[in-house]
């Protein structure tokens, strides 16, 4: 009797349930097929994960010698029924130990010299933005486990966003967008020879601005609000960017550095008001420099603290007291990691 090779696609996000199905596959020549049982969520950028609408990914796998035996077979799920098929029928290789590399979503390919793939995140539409995610099975033997290989995915990007409150005794403050300018866009993702489902990035040389414009524009209270994209929340290459320094650099929109330019009105909450900001018609803007790591696997959530420069790096609100600035807090997406940051 042949035993089927399983792979368990799982998650450590919260919200993994358990498997969803389980497909066994005709093997094209003598050996031990490939069957499938995954768990695992949506891949869109408007919500985390969760186990609903995962429905594609590919998988990679490479013998004891090196030699590939999967080359970005693709698996898609059965919405209806929540099973799994292949685009091809897998069998173990009739000895040694295997490598296995899955991701998400199914457009990745792998460069399987060097077990890389290269990925830009869209920065002018937020709603093609996906949640990349990657999972690695290290030296799995067909007889481990009786025979099934588990891979848990991990997410490759960082997810950033925005929220604020009014601090400004006597003020109203609008928020319309916040742009995030010159991060870096493109990279290469490299998988680890040694860790299971992680690797590193090597960035590359394209710079983007992201945006978050809110469906209608937020006013602030005193309690937290949230900054969000009629589309969602942004997925970000990781890294650390070198800020634009006001003082230094000229112009923040002829910069090359990184900054956050957040359209927005503040005035005075009087009958007649006064606008520091923009006016009742027209949106202004300022600046912030913006330095801070993008971690791999990471949600950020960045606090906007008002102040702020204007686009020629004069501080704004200075008149009212208000130190520029941005608080940052860094809640944990799946590792825990968290922080407190003003600039």
């Amino acid at each position: 009797m042949t035993k089927g090779l399983g792979i368990i696609i799982s998650s450590a996000l919260l919200l993994l349930a358990g498997c969803s199905g389980e497909d066994a596959l005709e093997p094209p020549v003598a050996g031990t097929p490939l069957q499938v049982e995954a768990a695992m969520g949506n891949l869109t950028r408007t919500a985390l994960t969760t186990n609903d609408n995962f429905s594609a990914f590919s998988l990679w796998g490479f013998d004891g010698s090196g030699a590939v035996f999967a080359d970005g077979t693709a698996f898609t799920k059965e919405m209806t029924t929540g099973t799994w098929g292949s685009s091809a029928s897998l069998v173990w290789p009739l000895s040694g130990n295997c490598d296995f590399y899955g991701a998400a979503p199914s457009g990745v390919s792998l460069d399987t010299s060097t077990r890389s793939f290269a990925y830009t995140c869209p920065a002018a539409d937020n709603a093609t933005q996906q949640d990349v995610l990657v999972a690695s099975k290290l030296a799995a033997s067909k007889t481990d486990n009786n025979g099934k290989v588990e891979l848990s995915f991990n997410h490759a990007l960082s997810f950033v966003r925005f929220k604020s409150s009014n601090t400004l005794d006597g003020f109203n403050i609008e928020i319309s967008e916040v742009r995030l300018c010159n991060l870096v866009a493109d990279g290469t993702f490299t998988f680890s020879e040694t860790s299971e489902s992680t690797g590193s990035w090597t960035l590359g040389n394209t710079t983007d601005n992201y945006t978050v414009a809110p469906a209608e524009p937020v006013s602030l209270t005193s309690a937290d609000a949230y900054i969000d994209d009629a589309d969602g929340v942004l997925m970000v290459m990781p890294q650390t960017p070198t800020a634009w320094d006001p003082t230094t650099d000229g112009r923040a929109t002829a910069s090359t550095k990184c900054y956050l330019e957040v359209a927005c009105k503040v005035s005075t909450s009087a009958s007649t008001p006064y606008y520091y900001v923009g006016s009742a018609s027209v949106y202004g803007k300022l600046y912030f420099p913006f330095s801070r790591e993008l971690k791999q696997n990471t949600r950020h959530t960045f606090r906007l603290t008002f102040g702020g420069y204007d686009e020629n790096g004069q501080e704004v609100l200075s008149a009212v007291q208000v130190l520029p600035g941005i608080a940052a807090r860094v809640a944990a997406w799946i590792t825990e990691d968290e922080e407190e940051l003003v600039m």
